[in-house]
């Protein structure tokens, strides 16, 4: 049964080659908005507030995994529920980059930023209220191009993960996330490493993503946990 199991999430996994992973970005310098957090809703979040990771110096993100072709409307606010006076809360597109009407949000929902998901791993930033895109956050080193590509196994687990890198990484973070962009689970690991193992034991079965985070470079990969 459990052989069964891990061949449909296979499969599964070979459908969603399709997906896209799309990060979004802002910038909540300058803002003057008081905040503890920030949150993304839209139409690709089934209007459920999903928290955004703190990336330092006032910049915040989350990565999805969505379907190439969708078409999406979505805001950024600072509460995580629908209070209601939510819209205090929330971010004020201005209409030059309002093109929630050309994605599927009738008038009444004006107000809201826009986009088609690209074939292709793509990231949206922006400045918090503004058509501008944010500047790179600072302390970021010259070879930000540069990755930290890893692999992981075994993949598909059940009780550990072991992520490897070719050389060693700094200290950083690990979060696995679920396609909903959801952080299930989070680890630190600190000095030099070339490898750290994770336990997935309590985790329940499915597709996810892992996200690697270490001297402002951010590397992705799918997993499977049966």
């Amino acid at each position: 049964m459990k052989k069964i199991i891990t061949l449909l999430l296979l499969m599964s996994l070979s459908i969603s080659a399709f997906s896209t992973l799309v990060t979004f970005k802002v910038s909540m310098k300058g803002s003057e908005v008081d905040y503890d957090s920030v949150f993304i809703v839209g139409i690709h979040t089934d209007w459920a507030f999903v928290e955004m990771a703190d990336e330092g110096d006032s910049l915040y993100s989350v990565t999805m995994n969505l379907n190439a072709g969708d078409s999406t409307a979505f805001y950024f606010i600072t509460i995580g529920w629908w209070a209601s006076d939510y819209a205090d809360y929330r971010e004020t597109v201005p209409d030059e980059c309002d093109f929630s009407a050309d994605y599927a949000i009738p008038d009444p929902w004006d107000g809201d930023r826009g986009l088609e998901v690209p074939a292709e791993n793509t990231t949206f930033a922006y400045v918090w209220g503004s058509c501008e895109e944010p500047e790179e956050p600072s302390g970021i080193p010259e070879n930000s191009e540069e990755s930290l590509s890893f692999t992981v196994f075994p993949n598909p687990a059940s009780e550990t993960m072991t992520l490897a890198w070719g050389n060693y990484v700094e200290s950083g973070s690990i979060e696995i996330m679920d396609l909903s962009g959801k952080i299930v689970r989070s680890y630190k690991f600190h000095g030099s490493i070339s490898e750290y193992s994770i336990d997935i034991s309590d985790i329940t079965g499915g597709i996810y993503l892992i996200k690697v985070y270490s001297e402002n470079i951010l590397d992705y990969k799918k997993i499977v946990i049966n």
